[in-house]
């Protein structure tokens, strides 16, 4: 008799990413014999965005499964529930079996009567999993005897009772080790070093276990996971724990995995999220990956600096000492990050949200990101819709399925517009450093804040809507999340726009209440040649507006200058640690790395480039140094 055939679907993100929790499934269910014996396995990968919903049909349709398992999160459950119905109806005689975390304990939402060959897990899957297959495996199965899932039958839904969490989670064997995964196949990676979140953030489900014990896998099989990527020449690492550095032995892990890059050279890149109680641990962690270059940017999820904020979503943030201390740390070292911010949660203002932006910038914040508030299945904030008078509109991503609140009892559907308005506005002049030396200035001088530099400018996009860059901001604006395209977009248009942008900056510059005091005047001088350039080009000839900066011939990347001598310590003191010069004849060198823009790539390709240069954008930042004579 032939075997039968399950086919696991990933739809991810990222491309060419191993689908580590198929792999799991089938690593576990293959421990029996009775599995071995009558199942044969296939993993099926694609990104949500790579195929279109026919294509991704017709390609199940051909895999001629017997069981089609699909992993449903909220980037991808809205192009899995196009393909169901095709699916159901072409292969009426097919298993699918839903798990993940947008699907659990949501059966009378994804289940229907009519579809009995329907099922769905409801906890993680392995163990659910394996005993399917096994019952599958009858020629007539009694699903009531497995527990975790959840099936119609005689026109009744059916939820069997919840099989337990597993606490010695090395009896999974390792899909990696176990030959499951051909190399040749992925660039990217994930590896889980343990399962579950002690914390209980109410917009958070993360992996079905939050607020719960965390298990852990043997120190021993991660280290071998980890040297078989290195030795596979796998290019990124995502560490997918709900909270790398809550132990010490993430530290640990940490070190040995830079070691098995020093030996192999891969991977070259690794990705992590930080644990939100063990700063120390998280800088030491930070500072290993980033010595090794493995690390791109490293994310701080602070969310909102409002601690009544913090409880309305039962977040337990780092504490305020702490953070700036870690802030601090990774300016010192040269370390790139970003503050990782949700508007609007509940209870916070536009005001509030604005003012803990201007916080973080006098903290010295190197950049920030900042997401919609997602309602999505199972979460705690679901139950207090009402009670924060949250108001939604489903996700404008065809792939994905969620809602997004755009209103809040302390937030109008006009504030939370203006609220993505200033966030893209902070994106142009914090973390593309279009204005870096003045807004410092104007804060030491007590003649502005940053946020209230950053507003006015808003402001001025908004009174002049006909220019280019308001026309390109009101319409990212409306996208309400920083997405890669989005940011990268902006990068791309004002990189290869830097005239336009620059008038744009002088007459915002003439028309406010500073504009005559002579070191704002110079700032703004610095400024616009200080701005990095994340692609190589020529430098250009620039008529600076207040002559406070004498420019001498351009250079073939930079510029030739002299500073009054009375302003140099000023200049060096906001220019900041790539000031290296004593005298006032300087070199702007703007040759720092870049590479030329993909002019024969789709423009989303550029945009995709910018993204990526923009999380280390300090790095394309010129240096200012005495020239060198030949």
């Amino acid at each position: 008799m032939p075997r039968k055939k399950a086919t696991f679907v990933t739809l991810d993100i990222l491309p060419q990413l191993a689908p580590l929790t198929g792999g799991y499934l089938q690593s576990y269910a293959s421990q029996f014999d009775e599995v071995r014996e009558n199942w044969t396995f296939e993993q099926f990968v694609s990104t949500c965005a790579s195929q279109t919903t026919s294509r991704l049909m017709l390609a199940l349709e051909k895999a001629e499964a017997d069981l089609y398992c699909f992993s449903c999160y909220a980037w991808n459950m809205g192009l899995i529930r196009k393909i169901l119905p095709h699916l159901l109806r072409e292969k009426p005689s097919v298993r699918i079996l839903l798990g993940g975390p947008q699907v659990m304990n949501c059966a009378s939402r994804y289940l229907a009567p009519e579809y009995e060959n329907l099922m769905l897990c409801n906890g993680e899957g392995e163990k659910t999993f394996a005993n399917c297959l096994m019952e599958l495996c009858s020629s007539e199965p009694d699903f009531s005897s497995v527990k975790g899932l959840s099936y119609y039958s005689n026109g009744q839904l059916h939820t069997t009772e919840p099989e337990p969490r597993i606490a010695n989670l090395d009896e999974i064997p390792s899909p990696i080790l176990a030959g499951i995964f051909d190399p040749s196949r992925y660039m990217n990676m994930v590896i889980e070093t343990n399962r579950g979140c002690p914390f209980t953030c109410h917009y958070c489900y993360w992996g079905g276990a939050i607020g719960s014990k965390v298990h852990k896998f043997s120190t021993e099989r991660i280290e071998q996971e980890m040297s078989w990527m290195a030795q596979n020449n796998i290019f990124s690492v995502a560490i997918v724990d709900a909270n790398w550095g809550i132990y010490q032995r993430d530290v640990e892990l940490s070190r040995y995995l830079v070691e098995c890059k020093r030996s192999y050279g891969a991977p070259r890149m690794v990705g992590f999220s930080a644990s939100k109680n063990t700063p120390e641990r998280v800088i030491e962690i930070t500072k290993i990956f980033h010595d090794a270059e493995l690390l791109l940017n490293h994310t701080i999820s602070l969310q909102t600096m409002q601690s009544d904020v913090l409880k309305n979503v039962g977040r337990q943030n780092i504490k305020t000492e702490d953070y700036l201390k870690m802030q601090r740390y990774m300016n010192d070292e040269g370390i790139s990050s970003h503050i990782e911010l949700i508007w609007p949660l509940p209870g916070e203002s536009l005001a509030s949200f604005i003012d803990g932006i201007d916080q973080l910038c006098n903290a010295g914040a190197d950049m920030f990101f900042c997401h919609p508030l997602f309602l999505i299945n199972n979460i705690e904030l679901n139950k207090h819709r009402e009670e924060f008078g949250l108001v939604v509109i489903d996700s404008p991503d065809s792939g994905g399925e969620s809602e997004i609140v755009v209103e809040t009892k302390t937030v109008s559907r006009n504030e939370y517009d203006t609220g993505w308005r200033f966030v893209f506005v902070t994106l142009l002049l914090h973390n593309l450093r279009t204005l870096y030396c003045l807004p410092r200035y104007l804060r030491a001088q007590r003649l502005d804040t940053f946020a209230g530099l950053y507003g006015r400018f808003m402001d001025f996009l908004k009174d002049n809507r006909q220019l280019p860059l308001a026309e390109l901001i009101a319409e990212i604006s409306q996208k309400r999340s920083v997405e890669p395209i989005t940011l990268g977009r902006l990068a791309d248009t004002t990189c290869i726009n830097e005239p336009s942008l620059d008038c744009a900056l002088m007459d915002f510059f003439s028309q406010q209440p500073w504009s005559h005091d002579e070191g704002a005047q110079l700032c703004l001088e610095l400024d616009l040649l200080n701005r990095p350039r994340i692609y190589r080009t020529p430098a250009r000839r620039l008529q600076l507006p207040y002559g406070h900066v004498e420019l001498h011939e351009p250079c073939v990347e930079g510029y030739r200058l002299s500073i009054p001598s009375e302003r140099l310590a000023e200049a060096r003191e906001y220019l900041g640690v790539k000031a290296q010069f004593e005298t006032t004849l300087i070199y702007v060198d703007h040759r720092q790395g870049q590479m030329p823009r993909m002019e024969n790539l789709p423009v989303e390709a550029c945009w995709m480039q910018c993204y990526q240069s923009s999380f280390n954008i300090a790095r394309y930042a010129p240096v200012w140094r005495a020239p060198v004579e030949h």
